[in-house]
Protein backbone atom coordinates (compact mmCIF):
# COMPACT_ATOMS: atom_id res chain seq x y z
CA UNK A 1 0.00 0.00 0.00
CA UNK A 2 2.55 2.39 -1.00
CA UNK A 3 1.79 6.30 0.17
CA UNK A 4 -0.41 5.07 2.74
CA UNK A 5 -0.07 4.74 6.58
CA UNK A 6 0.59 1.01 7.16
CA UNK A 7 -1.51 -0.62 9.24
CA UNK A 8 -3.01 -1.92 11.38
CA UNK A 9 -4.38 1.07 12.45
CA UNK A 10 -6.06 0.88 15.83
CA UNK A 11 -8.71 3.28 17.66
CA UNK A 12 -8.53 5.22 21.00
CA UNK A 13 -11.32 6.65 23.20
CA UNK A 14 -10.50 9.96 25.08
CA UNK A 15 -12.08 9.25 28.12
CA UNK A 16 -12.51 13.01 28.90
CA UNK A 17 -14.04 14.10 25.64
CA UNK A 18 -16.91 11.19 25.04
CA UNK A 19 -17.18 11.55 21.31
CA UNK A 20 -13.89 11.80 20.55
CA UNK A 21 -12.00 8.53 19.11
CA UNK A 22 -8.44 8.95 17.83
CA UNK A 23 -7.16 6.25 15.13
CA UNK A 24 -3.77 5.65 15.22
CA UNK A 25 -1.40 4.38 12.61
CA UNK A 26 1.97 2.29 12.56
CA UNK A 27 4.80 4.00 14.51
CA UNK A 28 2.15 6.22 16.60
CA UNK A 29 1.26 8.30 13.67
CA UNK A 30 -2.47 10.10 14.05
CA UNK A 31 -4.23 9.24 11.23
CA UNK A 32 -7.90 10.52 11.64
CA UNK A 33 -9.75 11.51 14.48
CA UNK A 34 -13.71 11.17 14.54
CA UNK A 35 -15.34 13.94 17.33
CA UNK A 36 -19.08 14.82 15.85
CA UNK A 37 -22.40 13.03 15.85
CA UNK A 38 -23.71 9.67 17.65
CA UNK A 39 -21.92 7.39 15.24
CA UNK A 40 -18.48 8.82 16.07
CA UNK A 41 -16.83 5.49 17.74
CA UNK A 42 -18.14 3.43 14.86
CA UNK A 43 -16.98 6.16 12.12
CA UNK A 44 -13.56 5.76 14.30
CA UNK A 45 -13.77 1.78 13.77
CA UNK A 46 -14.68 2.20 10.19
CA UNK A 47 -11.54 4.12 9.42
CA UNK A 48 -9.64 2.13 11.85
CA UNK A 49 -10.32 -1.09 9.06
CA UNK A 50 -9.01 0.83 5.73
CA UNK A 51 -6.06 -0.72 5.70
CA UNK A 52 -7.30 -4.35 5.94
CA UNK A 53 -11.04 -3.51 4.01
CA UNK A 54 -8.05 -2.16 1.02
CA UNK A 55 -5.80 -5.37 0.95
CA UNK A 56 -8.97 -7.42 0.98
CA UNK A 57 -10.46 -5.85 -1.98
CA UNK A 58 -7.08 -6.31 -3.79
CA UNK A 59 -6.95 -9.90 -2.83
CA UNK A 60 -10.48 -10.29 -3.60
CA UNK A 61 -10.41 -9.22 -7.12
CA UNK A 62 -7.33 -10.66 -8.32
CA UNK A 63 -9.05 -14.15 -7.10
CA UNK A 64 -12.49 -13.27 -8.27
CA UNK A 65 -10.48 -12.65 -12.14
CA UNK A 66 -8.41 -15.82 -11.71
CA UNK A 67 -11.80 -17.70 -11.16
CA UNK A 68 -13.09 -16.37 -14.26
CA UNK A 69 -10.34 -16.84 -16.51
CA UNK A 70 -10.45 -21.02 -15.44
CA UNK A 71 -14.32 -21.57 -14.91
CA UNK A 72 -16.60 -22.85 -17.84
CA UNK A 73 -18.29 -20.16 -19.79
CA UNK A 74 -21.36 -18.76 -18.22
CA UNK A 75 -21.88 -15.69 -20.08
CA UNK A 76 -24.67 -14.70 -17.46
CA UNK A 77 -22.65 -15.25 -14.40
CA UNK A 78 -19.37 -14.11 -16.37
CA UNK A 79 -21.11 -10.27 -16.64
CA UNK A 80 -22.48 -10.41 -13.21
CA UNK A 81 -19.46 -11.36 -11.23
CA UNK A 82 -16.89 -9.33 -14.02
CA UNK A 83 -19.91 -6.48 -13.10
CA UNK A 84 -18.73 -6.66 -9.79
CA UNK A 85 -15.12 -6.84 -10.36
CA UNK A 86 -15.45 -3.73 -12.07
CA UNK A 87 -16.82 -2.17 -9.38
CA UNK A 88 -14.47 -3.32 -6.69
CA UNK A 89 -11.42 -1.97 -8.70
CA UNK A 90 -13.14 1.63 -9.20
CA UNK A 91 -13.67 1.79 -5.29
CA UNK A 92 -9.82 0.57 -5.19
CA UNK A 93 -9.04 3.34 -7.36
CA UNK A 94 -10.83 6.06 -6.01
CA UNK A 95 -8.83 5.07 -2.28
CA UNK A 96 -5.58 5.26 -4.64
CA UNK A 97 -6.77 9.07 -6.03
CA UNK A 98 -6.38 7.32 -9.33
CA UNK A 99 -8.76 8.62 -12.38
CA UNK A 100 -9.37 6.31 -15.52
CA UNK A 101 -8.30 7.81 -18.67
CA UNK A 102 -10.36 6.62 -21.49
CA UNK A 103 -6.99 7.88 -23.77
CA UNK A 104 -5.54 4.65 -22.47
CA UNK A 105 -7.79 2.57 -21.27
CA UNK A 106 -6.20 2.65 -17.67
CA UNK A 107 -6.29 4.06 -14.66
CA UNK A 108 -3.51 6.58 -13.39
CA UNK A 109 -2.52 9.36 -11.32
CA UNK A 110 -1.24 11.19 -14.25
CA UNK A 111 -4.80 11.61 -16.35
CA UNK A 112 -4.27 15.82 -16.58
CA UNK A 113 -0.89 15.77 -17.80
CA UNK A 114 -1.23 13.23 -20.33
CA UNK A 115 -4.39 14.81 -21.66
CA UNK A 116 -2.81 17.87 -21.75
CA UNK A 117 -0.35 16.69 -24.03
CA UNK A 118 -2.62 15.17 -26.48
CA UNK A 119 -5.37 17.77 -26.86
Amino acid sequence: MSGFTFGPWRVEHDPTEPQLHLIWGDVSILVARTCFGPSSAENARLIAAAPELFDALCKLSGEVMALLNSMSRDIDLERTVLNRVRYTQVMMTKVLGLRHCQAHEAYHDECDRCHALEH
